[in-house]
Parts: structure tokens; C-alpha cells; sequence
């Protein structure tokens, strides 16, 4: 009994740091983004008036790069910091997946990755919470993006499971790349991470 006590304060006292990490990561996001918003826009000019075809600067586009990089650190941040409140309503898994196809084309539009989707039965639209569910989706693709870097292939793959006489839409993702490095045990844990850049947040939102 005394261990399980010992046990439970431990956890609860990391519960209340994991707290007030959100609160003061969900403050500074709210404070980075503003500047971070001047500089890809300062960055867009510049580029636009000085940036030449004949000899093309690099710097252009790493400004730009570091600043999708940091918003979505932010992203992550502000993710892990707000209350879980989903939100179900009547949606097409199909376009959800598509849509998160789309963001993640966008935010790497100079990747020569191989994206496919895979459709074993036809899913009908059911309750559930669309932009959770497409935050899930973003992050694992950034995950098989960075691990495959600019060549490679993702696979989506949708199917119907039955499970107890109970009916689940299922959604696989899978990739090319290297595996993951590290602890497999710890990747859902907070802020724990084995890249170089990283805040260790998107398996656990996840």
C-alpha cells in the first residue's frame, strides 16, 4: 500500500508539471507566432524583390522552411496544452484523409515522396471528430516525411474491421524508412524524442 501511495504521488505531481508546462507553452506559442507571421511575410517580400532565377539564394527558402518548422512546434504546443475535447459529427473518413494528404503536400511542397491510399472496402460516413482525427493524420505523415527525407513512400490504407459484432473503420500508415530509433516503449511519452529537431509532442497528441 505504501508503494502504490508513493506511486500515486509521484504521478500526481507529474501530472501537475506536465500542467503547467501546458500553460506556459500555450502562452509562449501565442507569443511566438505573432513575429514568427512578420517574418515569413518580411522573408516573402524579400524574396519576391531580391530573389533572381539566374542566381537563386537558398537563404530565401530556408527562412521560409524554419518558420513552417517552428509553427508547427507551436502547433504541437498549443495541441498538448488545451483540454482533449473532441467533437464528433457526421463525416467521410475519406475526405479527412485527403484533406491531411493536402496539408502535408503543403507544408513540404519540394518533397518527391510517393503518397498512396489504399481503399479495401467502401467506409460510409459515421460520428467522429474530423480535425482530431486529421491532427493524428498530419502528425504521423511529418513523422514518415522527416524519417524518409526527400524520397520514398507512404501508404494509407482504409478498411473495415469487425470486432465483437461491432463495426471500426480502420486506417494504417506505413513508410519506407529507417524505423524508429530510441526507446519504442517511450514514444508516446512527452517531450521525448530521438531527432535532432523535434519537441517530442506529436506521438502524444497522436
Amino acid at each position: 500500500m505504501i508503494t502504490l501511495l508513493i506511486r500515486n504521488h509521484e504521478s500526481l505531481q507529474q501530472s501537475e508539471r506536465l500542467a503547467a508546462m501546458g500553460r506556459m507553452a500555450a502562452s509562449m506559442a501565442h507569443e511566438i507566432r505573432n513575429p514568427l507571421g512578420i517574418i515569413k511575410g518580411t522573408a516573402d517580400v524579400l524574396k519576391e524583390k531580391y530573389a533572381t532565377n539566374v542566381q537563386p539564394d537558398e537563404l530565401f527558402d530556408y527562412i521560409a522552411a524554419e518558420v513552417q518548422r517552428l509553427n508547427y512546434l507551436i502547433n504541437n504546443f498549443l495541441s498538448f496544452a488545451r483540454e482533449p475535447k473532441l467533437t464528433p459529427k457526421l463525416d467521410n473518413l475519406k475526405n479527412v484523409v485527403e484533406k491531411a494528404i493536402t496539408a502535408i503536400k503543403r507544408e513540404d511542397q519540394d518533397s518527391k515522396i510517393e503518397i498512396k491510399i489504399k481503399f479495401f472496402k467502401e467506409i460510409k460516413s459515421f460520428y467522429f471528430d474530423p480535425d482530431a482525427i486529421q491532427q493524428v493524420l498530419f502528425n504521423l505523415l511529418i513523422n514518415s516525411l522527416q524519417a524518409i527525407k526527400n524520397q520514398g513512400k507512404i501508404e494509407i490504407s482504409l478498411n473495415i474491421k469487425t470486432i465483437k459484432n461491432k463495426t471500426f473503420a480502420e486506417v494504417s500508415i506505413s513508410d519506407n524508412g529507417p524505423g524508429i530509433e530510441g526507446d519504442v516503449e517511450k514514444i508516446f511519452e512527452p517531450f521525448y524524442t530521438t531527432k535532432s529537431k523535434g519537441s517530442g509532442l506529436g506521438l502524444e497528441i497522436c
